[in-house]
């Protein structure tokens, strides 16, 4: 069942059990898988939303990382959050698709967002810096991941100040191995 939580707000569905996007005309929706205990989220759709809007059964404030932990009342497309819940569940989020985003990185350790589907890590374009580490998600501990995936925030270090550019629509090039 849908319920309507305030006019500017998104619309919520109580039920779900796989990881998906789906676009319904203008109103775009995405499953996010949790864990119990602390995830790395991130919110993959516009507008920028409350924390107790997208993620309402949280038992911790949402932090991002600016060369520390701070408390963030709103998510924005982009960032990436630590968030803890009571136990494991299923959402689902509406809002408007978001196909491509320039985020604003510094050197060292990031946490960053992510977009409405699910991208190659390959699609990532850094612009002004470089990519030092994997992309690392967090399942009970790190783990190095070659995509990125919608909710899901990924820890990357950069080389210096500069930004990551994410596009849904690129083309992965193709590897060509050469014989010797």
């Amino acid at each position: 069942w849908f319920q309507t939580i305030a006019p500017n707000n998104p619309l919520t569905i109580v039920s779900g059990t796989s990881l998906s996007s789906q676009n319904f005309g203008n109103v775009f929706r995405v499953e996010c898988s949790l864990i119990e205990k602390w995830n790395m989220v991130s919110n993959p759709l516009q507008p920028a939303k409350r924390k107790i809007i997208l993620f309402p059964d949280a038992s911790s404030p949402a932090f991002k990382f600016y060369g520390g932990y701070v408390p963030s009342e709103s998510l924005f497309v982009g960032t990436g959050y630590w968030l803890k819940f009571p136990s494991a569940d299923t959402i689902e989020i509406f809002g408007t698709e978001v196909t491509s985003d320039t985020i604003d990185v510094q050197a060292d350790w990031n946490l960053i967002g992510s977009l409405s589907s699910a991208i190659p890590v390959t699609c990532v374009e850094p612009i002004g810096t470089t990519v030092l580490s994997n992309y690392f998600e967090y399942e009970t501990g790190y783990v190095a991941s070659e995509m990125i995936e919608p909710c899901k925030a990924y820890w990357v270090k950069i080389s210096s100040s500069g930004k990551l550019v994410l596009r849904s629509n690129c083309v992965r090039a193709k590897t060509i191995l050469h014989k010797k």
